[in-house]
């Protein structure tokens, strides 16, 4: 069944091959759907982008810009921050 299914990435983590894009919902969509559905948390493979200042609990951090927008080729590109996130 394809909820079932993974990929497996160089590192070895197994990711799901089905995904639920939450991009177009607003915020209490987006939470019911995936903090409110009734799953427990570690049974779900969360991917994101955020902006290089935000850090959360996450299992795939897509890094949307390097840098801050607001901060675009200044001198703090997050390097440090982006590498420990």
């Amino acid at each position: 069944m394809i909820t079932e299914e993974t990929y497996t990435l160089n590192n070895g983590v197994k990711i799901p091959k089905l995904a639920l894009g939450t991009w177009l919902l607003d915020d209490s969509q987006a939470e019911e759907a995936v903090k409110a559905c009734g799953v427990e948390r570690e049974k779900l493979f969360i991917t994101t982008k955020l902006k290089a200042e935000a850090k959360d609990y996450i299992d795939l951090m897509l890094i949307h810009a390097p840098e801050p927008w607001s901060e675009f080729r200044g001198e703090d590109r997050y390097f440090e921050g982006n590498r420990e996130a």
